[in-house]
């Protein structure tokens, strides 16, 4: 049978590769809790907290962050799987926790409280930036330096992308439109509803323009199929931290359909 001290270095590693929501972290907390204030479960079966510890999961979550995971169920139970926190590891953690009147619920959540204290000091920094001082470098060095948030190194280049799209877009004044001519007319009664749909158009109204913007899809992970950003006038923009030589765009290359 694994160590506390096992135990609890498979906690850390799991801390460790978390993003700075800890989701998976604090999953694992709230089952201790619950098992520990109410114990209305068997916390060496799965099957009797696994789906349940979802929402006690996302109600603190939400309490903290105002959000939620919305990675795929799938990817959510894997913290219960072998190479993360099997009940095997679980049991000895909630003794643990149980003796010393939630300590290992603490620890996570001080974990999470360094986390954000982290992602604070990022916030903090862009802030005082102003437009003649500010330098990118300088942000992107604060993801490589700290630890904490070094792993959503990707989601910064996400905003950065973003924003200079989003800019760019906006200085150059675009507009999306998009008409049918006259001659539509009779298609358009016969697929009206489609035609709405489809394309925002009837019969009584041929035309119609927007101003262009870029957008992020907004989930995380594996929930977003790939898949950053989008635009209303008809493109799709993936963000990938890659080093980037001639092999790899040939690959890349190749890929697109």
């Amino acid at each position: 049978m694994p160590t506390t001290k096992e135990a609890k270095t498979k906690l850390d590693l799991i801390i460790g590769k978390s993003r700075v929501d800890l989701y998976k972290p604090i999953h694992i907390a709230e089952v201790l809790y619950r098992s520990r204030a109410v114990g209305d479960f068997d916390i060496a079966k799965l099957e009797t907290f696994q789906n349940p510890s979802l929402r006690w999961r996302n109600e603190i979550t939400n309490k903290l962050a105002g959000k939620v995971s919305t990675s795929s169920a799938r990817y959510q139970h894997d913290v219960w799987n072998i190479t993360a926190m099997p009940t095997e590891i679980l049991t000895i953690l909630d003794a643990e926790n149980k003796a010393t009147g939630g300590a290992v619920e603490k620890y996570i959540y001080s974990r999470y409280g360094e986390r954000q204290g982290t992602v604070s000091s990022v916030i903090s920094a862009i802030k005082k930036a102003a437009p003649k001082t500010f330098k990118l470098e300088t942000l992107l060095e604060l993801f490589v330096k700290e630890s904490g948030i070094k792993r959503s190194i990707d989601k910064a280049y996400e905003i950065v992308v973003y924003s200079l799209f989003e800019t760019i877009i906006s200085a150059f004044g675009a507009k999306v439109k998009v008409s049918v001519s006259e001659d539509s007319k009779p298609i358009l009664e016969e697929f009206s509803d489609l035609a709405k749909v489809l394309l925002g158009v009837d019969e009584n109204k041929l035309f119609w323009e927007q101003t262009a913007h870029i957008f992020r899809v907004g989930v995380t992970n594996a929930a977003d199929r790939g898949l950053d950003m989008w635009g209303n006038f008809g493109v799709v923009v993936q963000v990938k931290h890659l080093t980037l030589n001639e092999k790899l765009a040939g690959n890349i290359a190749a890929q697109v359909e």
